[in-house]
């Protein structure tokens, strides 16, 4: 691939600038480093290089991402940055917006005051006025297919047989999790230049319930409409299908639409019904009574509250049968959980490890659940015992905390924490929210609440965040450091042996540096001739 270049500040506008000029202006940082940053590609646009200009100390990989979209006048991107001796850093980047959680480190950090140039791999990108459209047999590679937000689903279907020869009617098209109908435009979903859409034509295995008990599975093809599957279902189920029909989680399917319009989730809880669900029933009685939505009543018959999910059928209710709505009073909520009052920290101490302690009172790096063992037959019942939670969050309403010797559930009663770093936050019953700030726990610590001067309080939610703690760091070595990423082919350089060191002091993998020189292209940091130390 021939060289791009682009007009330099320190340069005629107009005035082309070649390697050769490029490197005569690398030697002259006065007037070349101090307003451009030199992009070196690699990969599959190997030989491109760019020079991205009014730069300064407010400038960013993220407006290096930016610049590097224009430049390749493409939609979407997913780009690998390597900067000298550091590990490669992947975002994706559109027209509007930058995706990765380095995007805002400083150009001049990386690059030393923009004396290095930055080595950048292209993973892919979507043409300009396209969407990408994966197939699900082969997600690697996709299917560049020009796109308009006034096409219907059905014709980008179109444009995507005449791209693969795969039949229409075989076609599942997904976008964000969301099967996406025939009938409805594009835009309906949001759907915008530079997206990237999952083509699957795969049949589906179906568990469907029927109405005699049985359970049946099916393999279901996309072109086949709702109202097929459903008469296949009962077929071999030896049922009468007529007004029978397919819902999921009780909601009736448009029997006219093809399997291959639904999602997944829209097929998890198949069955085949005869009648209303307990939630129709519901749904139609709040229309006649207005004040209240279904969520908040019930329904009983013969004494017995109904389950949303089930059919009278279920309940052996009949027509003229009489059922009762009763209205679920609200008020109260959950019961507030009973912790440590952990909002005193003056009752916070260390109690030290104790390395001879009980099997039920072993401690562990991260956070420790101390609370009271009630299993009968265990040996630590009535016993303050210690489940070690480790890293991470512990969620007091959700997680769970359990005896080391019974594993029978414990209630927790305090935490502690052993060589990590800290934070507790919390909700009070009045909606008050507070939190305990980051801490340290040292690695010969217990840290804990005494409970001898520490009152139990009540809390709606509290969350205990434990985090590993970063040793400093030790001094750098003053030999060349060969750890980070390859700048040429972005992956990491594992073994020493397999690294050429060049006498500008920069390191590639052997066979990076070999290919490298083989194209007749100079060090992608500083430009220097690829000499061998």
């Amino acid at each position: 691939m021939q060289s791009k270049t682009r007009p330099l500040d320190v340069v005629e506008k107009d005035e082309k600038v070649d390697n050769s000029q490029l490197r005569k202006l690398r030697q002259r940082p006065s007037l070349f480093l101090s307003k451009v940053q030199v992009i070196v590609f690699t990969g599959d646009h190997a030989g491109l290089e760019t020079y991205m200009q009014a730069i300064d100390e407010k400038t960013t990989l993220r407006d290096v991402a930016l610049h590097v979209l224009s430049y390749l006048e493409v939609e979407k991107a997913q780009l690998s940055f390597v900067a000298e001796y550091a590990d490669a850093i992947e975002m994706t980047v559109t027209q509007d917006r930058v995706e990765g959680d380095k995007d805002q480190i400083s150009l001049e950090l990386i690059t030393g005051f923009f004396s290095t140039a930055l080595s950048c791999k292209v993973k892919w990108s979507i043409a300009k006025d396209c969407v990408a459209v994966k197939h699900d047999e082969d997600q690697k590679h996709f299917e560049q297919i020009p796109f308009t937000e006034a096409n219907s689903v059905l014709q980008m279907k179109k444009k995507i047989n005449i791209m693969t020869s795969i039949p229409v009617e075989k076609m599942r098209l997904v976008f964000n999790n969301q099967v996406l109908s025939n009938e409805l435009k594009m835009q309906a979903y949001d759907i915008e230049k530079g997206e990237e859409l999952l083509l699957q034509t795969a049949p589906r295995k179906l568990i469907i319930v029927i109405p005699n008990r049985r359970v049946v599975s099916l393999i279901a093809q996309n072109n086949e409409t709702v109202e097929d599957i459903c008469r296949r279902a009962c077929m071999k189920a030896q049922t009468d299908p007529a007004n029978l029909h397919l819902c999921n989680d009780k909601k009736k399917l448009d029997e006219n639409k093809l399997m291959g319009e639904y999602s997944k989730d829209d097929l998890r809880y198949l069955t085949v019904e005869n009648g209303d669900a307990i939630e129709s029933m519901k749904q139609l009685q709040a229309i006649l009574d207005k004040d209240r939505p279904s969520e908040h009543k019930s329904l009983t018959f013969a004494g017995k509250q109904l389950e949303d999910d089930r059919t009278h059928q279920h309940y052996d209710t009949q027509i003229h049968t009489t059922t009762q709505m009763v209205l679920r009073i609200r008020g109260g909520g959950d019961a507030p959980m009973k912790f440590a009052d952990v909002e005193n920290t003056g009752t916070i101490e260390d109690f030290g490890l104790d390395k001879k302690g009980k099997l039920y009172r072993q401690v562990d790096p991260g956070l420790s659940i101390e609370g009271m063992c009630t299993t009968e037959g265990c040996k630590a019942i009535n016993e303050m015992v210690i489940f070690i939670a480790g890293f991470g969050y512990f969620d007091l309403e959700k997680s769970k905390a359990t005896c080391p010797l019974c594993n029978g559930s414990i209630t927790p009663v305090k935490p502690a924490f052993n060589d990590c770093r800290w934070k507790i936050d919390v909700q009070k019953p009045n909606g008050v929210v507070f939190n305990v700030g980051w801490n340290i726990a040292g690695i010969n610590q217990y840290i804990t609440y005494d409970l001898d001067k520490c009152v139990i309080a009540e809390f709606s939610r509290l969350i205990i965040h434990t985090t590993t703690i970063i040793k400093k760091q030790e001094e750098e070595s003053v030999t060349v450091p060969i750890n980070g990423t390859c700048a040429i082919c972005h992956k990491m350089k594992k073994e020493e042996e397999s690294i050429t060191v060049l006498k500008c002091g920069h390191n590639y993998h052997k066979s990076c540096a070999g290919k490298w020189e083989k194209r007749g292209s100079n060090c992608p940091h500083c430009n220097d001739i690829l000499a061998k130390r």
